[in-house]
């Protein structure tokens, strides 16, 4: 994609229980239209790594496919979601994220924003179907 003169994507990831598995239509559609635009879209999940196949194959047969999977490692178990997130959003340079931040939880929230400033958080408490 270019604006102006400036060759730029944006990374975006979404997470999946509480979000996608809540509104999956709509981010079927979400996937499509923007890796059709350019943008890396892809999984941040605080599930354990070991999903990672199961997760991939799911969304393939759902017609979504994630241009990455991250999920949470086992040495890092005892990280808090929050941190684990905003964590890997700041190093991995995410613009936005998509995430329910358990249903919203303050703590999760806080911890996020405490270790990343730059990522733009999206997040809704309830189906957008609704």
């Amino acid at each position: 994609m270019t604006l102006g003169r400036y060759n730029y994507y944006m990374i975006v990831c979404l997470d999946i229980d509480g979000t996608m598995l809540t509104n999956p239509k709509f981010f079927e559609a979400f996937f499509k239209a923007m890796q059709g635009a350019g943008h890396k879209v892809g999984i941040l999940s605080y599930r354990p790594i070991e999903e990672k196949e199961k997760i991939i194959s799911v969304l393939e047969s759902d017609g979504i496919k994630p241009d990455f999977v991250i999920l949470k490692p086992d040495s890092l178990k005892n990280m808090s979601p929050g941190i684990y997130k905003g964590t890997v959003c700041s190093e991995g340079k995410v613009d936005a994220l998509f995430d329910d931040f358990d249903d919203l939880n303050p703590e999760m929230i806080k911890d996020f924003l405490s270790v990343n400033k730059t990522t733009i958080p999206f997040t809704s408490l309830k189906p957008l179907t609704e």
